[in-house]
């Protein structure tokens, strides 16, 4: 069976690369569906390897079946919906665009308010102890420890809306290589001050996918050294002994395996009939794979839909949630003039249902979300040069 789950996945792949489907905002819910399927299974079956290795034969078994019947599903609903929309026609608008104040003022004020958190509580980040050399052992997240007040909060400040501020302004500000290069200098940084390092992996692609469109040049090729050299420094200071492979081996693992991995554990938890706590399955999978508290398992959304509802309730739900993605997506992409700002916080969403599903923190940033886009969408005016009407959306 694992065979044919590769087997599907090649196919999944060729479908994405016939219908474009890496130029849709969509393309990052397939990159979480394949990386859960596809590689844990290259990781295990073909590699032979065996970290993160605490479920039995049944359990791979029952992982390879939702596996083949998810990624069937996928690729019937990219046929049937990859070009449907509720819209059908739809205008090319040429509009100038002019800042209003309101645009500078909630910027500086997300930003001053992050700035002074991180200064008031800075004892409480590890990256602070990192930069000052006086960290020692593994990595303990504020949003796992529970030590900063309302972090979870300011957490989505940090990953959410700093991001889609800097995207807004660079869309609609002359910026030269300087301000560009301290604008993402201070949302990486935001990204991982509180010890999250798939945040900064999946907003450089962000970038990369839809600012440079996938081409390798750089400036590319310096956020990929940063982002490495990054994940590493959160890691502990001893992640740096030894060979080249063995530096680039964790990130690259943890970007490709434990997303599977995960998934495969919390079905193994669900077969034996484990009870986990509301709000707690990413915590108690991680609990399971490692043996202590003290971090969080990146896990699917799936993965909780079948622990609330069961298998088949589950993955009928899950292959209907990512229809609607897929619209979703649809109605976003059409629209020619949409930009970076628009398409992160749809991408935002998508990284967070692909790394710990619908939690109390998935809608409360949600709705953070959705209103700092209001406040956005307010703090300009357009004024509309010249539109045309185009009868089909391709």
């Amino acid at each position: 069976m694992e065979y044919v789950l590769i087997i599907i996945s090649i196919v999944v792949i060729l479908r994405i690369v016939h219908h474009r489907i890496y130029k849709k905002s969509i393309i990052i819910m397939y990159w979480f569906t394949l990386n859960t399927f596809l590689s844990p299974v290259i990781y295990y079956t073909v590699l032979g390897e065996t970290i993160y290795h605490r479920f039995n034969e049944s359990d791979y078994d029952t992982f390879s079946i939702v596996g083949v019947v998810f990624l069937l599903s996928v690729l019937v609903l990219t046929e049937v919906f990859e070009k449907y929309s509720f819209l059908r026609k739809k205008k090319s608008i040429q509009v100038k665009i002019k800042l209003k104040g309101l645009s500078y003022t909630y910027a500086l004020l997300v930003m001053s308010l992050c700035l002074i958190y991180f200064i008031v509580h800075r004892n409480g980040f590890p990256l602070y102890q990192i930069l000052l050399g006086t960290y020692e052992g593994s990595l303990h997240r504020p949003d796992m420890t529970g030590d900063l007040p309302y972090y979870i909060t300011v957490q989505c400040f940090y990953l959410a809306i700093a991001p889609l501020i800097y995207f807004f302004f660079l869309e609609y500000k002359r910026w030269g290589i300087f301000q560009k290069l301290i604008w993402i200098c201070v949302t990486g940084f935001f990204s991982i001050v509180g010890g999250n390092k798939g945040v900064l992996v999946y907003l450089f692609v962000f970038i990369w996918l839809f600012k440079y469109n996938m081409k390798i040049n750089w400036k590319i090729c310096v956020m990929g050294a940063a982002t490495m050299y990054l994940f590493k420094v959160l890691m502990g200071e001893n992640s740096f002994n030894g060979s080249i492979i063995s530096v680039l081996e964790a990130p690259l693992r943890r970007f490709f395996v434990t997303q599977g991995a995960t998934l495969i554990n919390t079905l193994a938890l669900y077969n034996k009939g484990y009870t986990f706590k509301k709000g707690q399955i990413t915590v108690e999978v991680y609990r399971y794979i490692y043996g202590v508290y003290g971090g969080s398992a990146p896990c699917f959304y799936l993965g909780e839909l079948i622990l609330k509802f069961g298998y088949l309730a589950g993955m009928f739900l899950g292959i209907m949630f990512f229809g609607i993605m897929i619209i979703l997506g649809n109605e976003l992409d059409r629209h020619r003039e949409s930009f970076m700002y628009e398409k992160w916080p749809f991408y935002f969403c998508m990284y967070l249902l692909g790394n710990a599903g619908f939690t109390k923190s998935f809608f409360l940033r949600l709705t953070i979300l959705a209103v700092s886009m209001l406040i956005i969408n307010l703090s300009y005016e357009a004024r509309v040069l010249h539109w045309r009407r185009n009868e089909k959306f391709n």
